[in-house]
């Protein structure tokens, strides 16, 4: 049976006072998956995610959170190493944060479940 890993964290991005924030999410190390994007308790955005608008127009996001959960599957026979980078614009500069874990076994799992909070 393939093992599964959860990688939790909380990160902030610093807005302007009326931003449009986009959200790439990258899936690297040669390695498959998809994402789930959560605003205000509702799936925004779901699989591949590209340039996905977080807010409405001129809606104020200042210390309001989403969630991203992104679960990779180990598919390169080369590495058990699963990244995923996700990529904030929009705000008061581009910034990209990247996790990584290795599963302990071929065919394993790692969920990635990222919080951000505009601040």
């Amino acid at each position: 049976m393939a093992d599964e890993i959860l990688v939790n964290g909380t990160r902030t991005y610093a807005v302007g006072r009326r931003s449009t924030v986009y959200l790439t999410v990258t899936i690297g190390d040669g390695q498959v998956g998809g994402s789930s994007v959560l605003w205000k308790g509702e799936i925004i955005g779901e699989g591949v995610i590209q340039k996905l608008k977080i807010g409405g127009p001129g809606e104020k996001l200042r210390f309001k959170t989403f969630r991203c959960s992104t679960r990779v599957k180990d598919i390169n026979p080369s590495t058990n190493r699963t990244s995923v980078t996700h990529n904030l614009s929009g705000g008061q500069k581009e910034r990209e944060f990247l996790f990584a874990a290795d599963v302990t076994s071929e065919g394993g799992y790692a969920t990635y479940s990222i919080t951000f909070v505009f601040v």
